[in-house]
């Protein structure tokens, strides 16, 4: 999964003819709600997934986008269980696009070579990964790219730091 390319010429939700599935659920038992949508991407021959939170405001302005990365054994689900929803209310507050991804095997390949997760096994490409899902929403939504932002707890952390390393031509912090 090395190089990320998308499939069809437009980051569609998914390909032709190919099943969307769902978004990793969060683990255990949780009373919150989840608010976010689910998408796919299909990058070759594999089905990414992320959760989707938009802003409920009625300007047409570019927003913003903050990544909320999982840390390792978790999921987009569980990120935005374990905050309830708080990221959510910044996003109305502020006027923001928050996506929770699904790293694969639910961790990140965040560039620690001594981890053997599935994603570092397998040399997946996350920050390409992670840019397709800021395309994918651009072609959802009108973000500002110039405002692309990351947080995450720790395998998602340590994935941020890599996107301010190797990612910097995208992303703003």
């Amino acid at each position: 999964l090395v190089g990320l390319a998308l499939v069809a010429s437009s980051a569609l939700s998914y390909a032709a003819g190919s099943k969307a599935i769902a978004c990793a659920a969060a683990r255990g038992h949780t009373a919150y709600k989840l608010e976010s949508r689910c998408f796919n991407l299909q990058s070759e021959g594999e089905t990414l997934t992320y959760r989707l939170y938009t802003a409920r405001t009625s300007s047409k302005a570019p927003m913003p986008v903050i990544l909320v990365l999982h840390g390792g054994g978790g999921s987009g689900s569980a990120m935005e269980a374990m905050t309830l929803g708080e990221f959510n209310r910044i996003a109305d507050k502020h006027g923001v696009v928050i996506a929770y991804p699904d790293g694969i095997g639910r961790n990140w390949n965040d560039g620690r070579s001594h981890l053997r997760p599935k994603p570092v096994e397998e040399g997946v490409d996350d920050v390409g990964f992670l840019h397709a899902v800021i395309d994918d929403i651009g072609n959802r939504s009108n973000i500002d790219r110039k405002k692309i932002y990351a947080t995450g707890m720790s395998n998602g952390g340590l994935m941020s730091y890599r996107l301010a390393c190797d990612g910097g031509d995208w992303i703003a912090a």
